[in-house]
C-alpha cells in the first residue's frame, strides 16, 4: 500500500477556509434587488406630486335691478355691465327684471323686493315723501326723457300750439304728474285743451287714428314707436321747455347703504361703466341686449337708446363724471312737483347722494 507523503505546513488550514467559503456560499440568501436612486432632494415627492386644486372662486353676491318698464334699447348697459363681466368683477351677480312704472319700482326698493332699481327722478322723489325709505345712489338721466309726443302732421311744433288740439292723459304717468308744471311755464292756457284719458296700451292706437293729437311719452318710446309705424313723431321734452327735472337713475333701500356699501359700490361702478361703453359703442350695445330680449327688433331698439344718450349730461352736470347728482336739478325737480299740487315732499339731501359715484 502506497503511504501519502505529509501535508505542507499550511496547507491544512487553507483547503478548510475553502470548504467554509463555498459552504457559505451556498447557503447565503439571494441578492436583493438595488435600491433604486433617491431623487434629489429639492424635488416633490410622489405624494406631493399632485398640485392641490385650486382655491374656490369667491362667492358672488346675488342682487336684482328693476327695470323701470319693459326691456327696451335705453336699458342696454345693464345688460352690458352683466354680460361683458363688470358685475361679476365687482364681486356681484345680477339678475335683471322688468318693472311696472317708476312709482312701483321704487315701492319695490322700498320694501326690498328688489335690491336696485332704476327710476325717474319725480316718481322717486314723491315715493319718498310718502315714506318710502329709497334714495338715487346714481343719476344715470340728469336731463329728463319725459315729454308729450305728437305727429308731425298734427301741426306742432311748440307748447302754444297744444292749445286746440286733444290731449291722451295716461293719469299715472310720470310725465301727466308735470303736466301743471309745463303749462305755468309755458305760459298755456289749458282751458283751450280738450284732456281724455286713456290707457298706455291703446294710446298708439289713439294718436295714430287721430282720436288724440298728443300725449305723455318718453323720448325713447312713442316717437320710436311711430316711425316703425310709418308716421314721423316727435316730442316736446319738458327740459327743452322751461322744466329742470332729473330723469332716470339708480335706487337702493337706505339700510343697504349702512349695511352694505361696498355692494352698491360695485353696482354703481359697474353700471357706470357699462354706460361709458355704451354711448362710445351703441351698436355693440344693441347686439348684446338682444342676445337676452331678441324679441325686441333692432329698428326699435336702436333709436331709443340713441334718443337717452343726449340726456347723460344736464347743464349743472357738465364736466362732472357719469352718474353725478346736481343739487340745483333736484330743487328744480321739487319745484316742478309742488307746481303740480304735490305737498308731501323731501328735500333735495334726502332724495340723492353722491357718495357712491367714481370720482372719474
Amino acid at each position: 500500500m502506497r503511504t501519502l507523503g505529509p501535508i505542507p505546513p499550511g496547507g491544512l488550514v487553507l483547503r478548510v477556509l475553502a470548504l467554509g467559503m463555498l459552504f457559505a456560499a451556498a447557503c447565503a440568501p439571494a441578492a436583493r434587488p438595488a435600491a433604486p436612486a433617491s431623487a434629489p432632494s429639492g424635488a416633490p415627492s410622489a405624494a406631493a406630486s399632485g398640485a392641490a386644486p385650486p382655491a374656490a372662486p369667491p362667492r358672488l353676491e346675488s342682487v336684482t335691478v328693476l327695470l323701470d318698464w319693459f326691456p327696451d334699447g335705453y336699458h342696454a348697459p345693464f345688460y352690458v355691465a352683466r354680460e361683458k363681466g363688470y358685475y361679476r368683477d365687482a364681486g356681484l351677480e345680477v339678475e335683471i327684471s322688468e318693472g311696472k312704472g317708476s312709482g312701483n319700482v321704487a315701492q319695490l326698493v322700498g320694501t326690498k323686493n328688489a335690491t336696485f332699481g332704476f327710476a325717474e327722478g319725480g316718481a322717486v322723489a314723491k315715493a319718498i315723501g310718502q315714506g318710502i325709505p329709497v334714495r338715487m345712489v346714481a343719476g344715470v338721466f340728469r336731463r329728463s326723457p319725459l315729454g308729450l309726443s305728437y305727429l308731425k302732421e298734427s301741426g306742432i311744433s311748440g307748447p302754444r300750439d297744444l292749445e286746440g288740439k286733444t290731449y291722451g292723459v295716461v293719469p299715472a304717468s310720470a310725465t301727466h304728474a308735470l303736466w301743471p308744471a309745463f303749462v305755468a311755464a309755458n305760459n298755456i292756457d289749458a282751458s283751450k285743451i280738450t284732456e281724455v284719458n286713456i290707457d298706455p296700451t291703446g294710446a298708439d292706437a289713439a294718436m295714430l287714428t287721430g282720436r288724440i293729437q298728443f300725449t305723455d311719452a318718453i323720448v325713447s318710446g312713442e316717437p320710436v314707436r311711430y316711425a316703425v309705424a310709418g308716421k314721423e313723431g316727435g316730442i316736446l321734452l319738458y327740459s327743452d321747455y322751461g322744466l329742470t327735472v332729473v330723469g332716470h337713475g339708480i335706487i337702493s333701500h337706505v339700510d343697504l347703504l349702512r349695511e352694505k356699501p361696498g355692494v352698491i359700490r360695485g353696482f354703481v361702478e359697474a353700471s357706470l361703466k357699462a354706460w361709458d361703453f355704451t354711448r362710445q359703442n351703441p351698436d355693440e350695445a344693441i347686439d348684446v341686449f338682444r342676445q337676452s330680449v331678441p324679441e325686441k327688433s333692432r329698428e326699435v331698439a336702436r333709436p331709443a337708446l340713441l334718443g337717452t344718450l343726449p340726456l347723460l349730461e344736464s347743464e349743472s352736470t357738465r364736466g362732472k363724471p357719469l352718474g353725478f347728482q346736481s343739487e340745483a336739478d333736484w330743487d328744480g325737480t321739487l319745484q316742478a312737483l309742488a307746481q303740480a299740487g304735490l305737498t308731501s315732499l323731501p328735500k333735495a339731501d334726502q332724495v340723492f347722494t353722491n357718495d357712491f359715484v367714481p370720482a372719474r
